[in-house]
């Protein structure tokens, strides 16, 4: 667990109770802890200019290695979770895009907003202006602030005419009226807080649990199918092995090339099944394993007998 730093004017330091000072744990501790089948938003946090010239933070890390600790944090504890990278700083965005490929990343929006100050970056200052940058940039989509959407909803439609994956974010979410509203325009994803009271799902159960266990389904079937080809491939060798002379040119598809012929045959590459001096009743031209006789030359068999 991490705890915040210490800051001037606070009497009260490491006292649990106290909210500023509630421990949380660190990403590769999530990772590890929350399971598999939950996935995660991770959020990047940058310092950003204000329109008014002053900076969210001051002194901060260099970026490239802030951001390389982060990757490989992710990279290494993920496993097969399911995330995407989100952020408010265009050049973030730009940076997940081009330092890996393995996750999705969203650009994070506030656009026109009466509730948050705007940012100098003019990225920033709309949900057009975050469309043309997410184009521009190769990325999966924008998260943008409920409020501006609210405000003019026909903006939406810009978005997916563009084929941007579209989540949006703020208080305006925490209702079970615009969540309707929100999902019905066609958003991809909507953020909100106490997700048990809110959700307006009849069936509330994680679209994660959902895909997994459809996972497993096709899992299982098509390992249902492979058995079955297997058992039926059985079959027809044995019918081979002891018919001697069977004839199943009709059912061979393809046959085997002249040039193979003369060739081992195998089965799936690994057990030769070739027939054998025994089967030719002409011992004068018979030449055993390697046979070139009517009755030896070695034949495909529905693609299941392959020259080696």
């Amino acid at each position: 667990m991490v705890y915040h730093k210490k800051e001037q004017g606070l009497s009260r330091f490491c006292d649990e109770e106290f909210e500023d000072h509630q421990p949380f744990p660190t990403l590769q501790r999530a990772l590890e802890c929350v399971p598999l089948t939950c996935g995660f938003n991770v959020e990047v946090k940058w310092t950003m200019q204000l329109r008014d010239g002053t900076y969210e933070l001051q002194h901060p890390f260099e970026l490239n290695h802030f951001m390389d600790l982060i990757i490989k944090m992710i990279l290494e504890h993920s496993g097969k979770r399911k995330i995407v990278f989100s952020c408010f700083h265009p050049d973030i965005c730009t940076m997940l895009r081009l330092k890996q490929n393995r996750y999705p990343v969203m650009f994070l929006t506030q656009g026109i907003s009466e509730v948050w100050p705007p940012y100098e970056d003019q990225r920033t200052s709309s949900i057009p202006h975050a469309i043309l940058y997410a184009v521009n940039a190769d990325i999966l989509g924008i998260n943008v602030h409920t409020e501006d959407l609210m405000r003019d909803h026909t903006q939406m439609k810009i978005a997916l005419d563009n084929n941007l994956i579209v989540f949006c974010w703020g208080d305006d979410n925490n209702d079970q009226e615009n969540i309707k509203f929100l999902k019905k325009a066609g958003l991809h994803g909507i953020i909100y807080d106490k997700i048990d009271e809110y959700n307006t799902k009849v069936k509330k159960e994680s679209i994660f649990l959902c895909e997994e266990r459809e996972a497993e389904e096709e899992m299982m079937n098509a390992s249902q199918a492979e058995g079955a080809v297997i058992t039926k491939s059985s079959t027809s060798v044995c019918l081979q092995s002891t018919g001697g002379m069977a004839n199943f040119s009709e059912m061979a598809a393809p046959l085997a090339s002249e040039s193979d012929f003369g060739k081992p045959a195998s089965l799936n590459g690994t057990q030769n099944i070739a027939t054998t001096s025994s089967h030719c009743m002409d011992k004068v031209e018979c030449n055993g394993d390697h046979c070139q006789c009517s009755h030896c030359k070695p034949t495909s068999f529905s693609g299941i007998l392959t020259s080696e």
